[in-house]
């Protein structure tokens, strides 16, 4: 059983790390205009920029301080792209220069964003880091304090 507990710390800390060592990232998706290919609360697993941009791929692209997930309908020139929200009715009214698309969108996770946000609030981070933590010191103050008892001796039997 502690092998099992072991392999699966390591195995999420593995997933977790992916973003540091590879170009792939995870983000939490905030809206809709992607519904019904990628829902709020997805999170999408994301590559490296495409080299060729096509219509049709789904791209992230940098708007501001915003990263912004939507479907090319038209290259313009090359140099630009002109994007669309699938649950969105007209395509965006500006064109998306070629160096700000950021990642590729290759697939989505469902719900696991709402785990994201849940952890990120108060309770979440008190339920899923602070409560183990606790339990995990109690165990060891615990296991400190049996070490520290006076062992009485066996009994003498004949």
């Amino acid at each position: 059983m502690k092998i099992l507990g072991l392999t699966a710390i390591v195995l999420i800390i593995l997933f977790l790390s992916i973003p540091l060592w590879t170009p792939y990232r995870f983000y939490v998706v905030r809206s809709g205009s992607m519904t019904p290919t990628i829902r709020p609360g997805d999170v999408i697993v994301t590559g490296p920029a495409p080299r060729l941009v096509k219509p049709g791929q789904v791209v992230v692209f940098r708007m501001g301080d915003d990263l912004i997930t939507h479907r090319v309908v038209k290259v313009v020139n090359k140099t630009q792209v002109r994007t669309k929200g699938d649950a969105n009715p007209a395509p965006d009214p500006f064109l998306v220069p070629m160096a700000d698309i950021e990642a590729s969108a290759l697939f989505p996770i469902p719900y696991l964003g709402y785990l994201v946000w849940f952890i990120r609030s108060r309770l979440g981070w008190v339920l899923i880091v602070l409560l183990p933590a606790l339990w995990i010191l109690a165990g060891e103050i615990k296991n400190i304090l049996e070490e520290l008892r006076p062992v009485k001796p066996a009994p003498y039997t004949r």
